[in-house]
């Protein structure tokens, strides 16, 4: 199942993309260094712009993007939650562990291939 994730790059609700879960490496360097630029889709962002990555849950449910969520909504993500956590945290690590090793580039590479590159060089 392909997970969502939004960045967003600016305080008007238009101001974010969505990603899938292989480029989310790619966007937490760039969330966490505050450098570099990157194309996501359509939408080249800056990573001083990055204000935060989050589970998009309205592409998740297929709900229009300028719907609130209530917390019958919030009820109806929550068994999601860990699943996108356990992803956000898993990616986390492999940009800590490309950054300690020196392999950065590693990290424009897809979500799973960048795992096994990492993976083939511990």
């Amino acid at each position: 199942m392909t997970k969502y994730y939004k960045i967003q790059y600016g305080y008007n609700q238009n101001q974010s993309v969505t990603i899938t879960q292989e480029e989310l490496p790619k966007a937490i360097h760039m969330f966490l260094t505050g450098k570099g630029r990157g194309l996501f889709g359509d939408t080249a962002i800056r990573g001083k712009d990055i204000i935060r990555i989050e589970p998009d849950w309205h592409k998740v449910k297929g709900w229009n993007k300028s719907w609130i969520m209530d917390e019958y909504d919030w009820e109806d993500v929550k068994p999601l939650q860990s699943a996108y956590k356990e992803t956000y945290g898993e990616a986390k690590m492999l940009v800590q562990d490309a950054v300690k090793m020196g392999k950065e580039n590693i990290l424009a590479l897809p979500f799973s291939k960048a795992k096994e590159e990492i993976r083939l060089l511990t």
